[in-house]
């Protein structure tokens, strides 16, 4: 497969230095992470709120990979 190209320009989270590469793998032609609806909106009530917490802590961590790769 690897012959074929599968995984070429694959960025692995653990080969990065923050564990965490930032990368978005949606198809071809599907709309930025910012301009697209969020799939899933946790509430602020028991486990969900940490996984709010998880979901800023990475989208932060994104914006700064991101400014990191920009020209």
């Amino acid at each position: 497969m690897k012959e074929l190209g599968y995984g070429e320009g694959y960025q692995y989270d653990p080969d990065t230095a923050e564990g965490f590469s930032g990368a978005d793998y949606m198809p071809e032609g599907y709309p930025p992470r910012e301009e697209r609806e969020a799939f899933y909106e946790p509430t602020d009530r028991g486990h969900e709120r940490r996984i709010r917490e998880r979901l800023e802590y990475w989208q932060a961590l994104r914006e700064q990979i991101r400014g990191r790769l920009a020209p």
